[in-house]
């Protein structure tokens, strides 16, 4: 296989930390020049650090893309420092703890945004440039709810558009060598979330757990999240255009 990411432009929203920071440190190691995005300028800084042992021209930028200008201070930020990218992983997306089914219509369309509408926005302008040359990869994080429609509605709708975006977009791009896919993770190992917490509060019930959804008997590690999308920022994809990869350990 051939990777073909030395020197590519890679930017990738809400980088500074888990499975962001996990993607932007590995394609870093493969020489890439990769530009990371995240609200939290501490925590951005302490993920430049890390990407700039390696080579490669990298950059952080701290803004906010839920503000409804953030999507622009990041284009401006990319055109005033001369980035076109050729690469974009588009890691931003939650339920921003919309969790009563009683949600109202405000509720609903902010996490149809955070999940899509931010995304299609950054797509919108910036895949043209990767259209003039014939080149370019945009990579989206769904999750396995959107499969199993199990989770907060406003969330698993969103998710489940998502998809039906990356499909449908994708058969305009790939005409131009521009491949769009989507990544469909199950159950992550992150910090403070429900079931890691079970790890140590109660793990009966957590293999109990095991025993009902997943065979594999653990969490999905970051790193492997990293690994994948590095595979579908390489030159090895250019037919799989609109494909929606599960990565659940089999929870499907």
């Amino acid at each position: 296989m051939k990777s073909g990411l030395k020197n590519k432009n890679v930017l990738i929203t809400g980088a500074s930390k888990n499975i962001g920071k996990a993607i932007a440190i590995s394609l870093a190691q493969k020489n890439s020049n990769v530009i990371i995005c995240a609200r939290n300028n501490t925590e951005l800084k302490k993920v430049l650090k890390i990407m700039n042992k390696y080579s490669g021209s990298h950059h952080a930028f701290a803004l906010d893309l839920e503000d409804p200008k953030g999507p622009l201070r990041l284009l401006k930020n990319l055109k005033d420092n001369k980035i076109a990218p050729d690469i974009i992983v588009h890691n931003l997306g939650g339920s921003r703890q919309v969790t009563d089914n009683n949600f109202s219509r405000k509720d609903l369309l902010n996490v149809w945004q955070l999940n899509l509408g931010i995304a299609h926005e950054i797509n919108k302008e910036l895949s043209p440039q990767m259209i003039n040359k014939n080149w370019g990869r945009i990579i989206h994080i769904s999750s396995l709810a959107a499969k199993t429609a199990k989770g907060y509605i406003p969330y698993v709708s969103a998710k489940s558009a998502l998809e039906g975006y990356v499909r449908s977009m994708s058969k305009q791009l790939s005409q131009k060598n521009v491949i769009m896919n989507a990544i469909a993770p199950g159950l992550v190992d992150l910090p403070g979330r429900y079931y890691t917490s079970m790890k140590t509060k109660n793990p009966q019930m957590l293999e109990k757990f095991y025993d009902e959804h997943l065979p594999i008997r653990r969490m999905l590690k970051p790193n492997e999240i990293a690994d994948l999308i590095c595979y579908l920022c390489s030159h090895d994809v250019s037919y799989m255009a609109g494909a929606i990869i599960p990565i659940d350990g089999g929870g499907s």
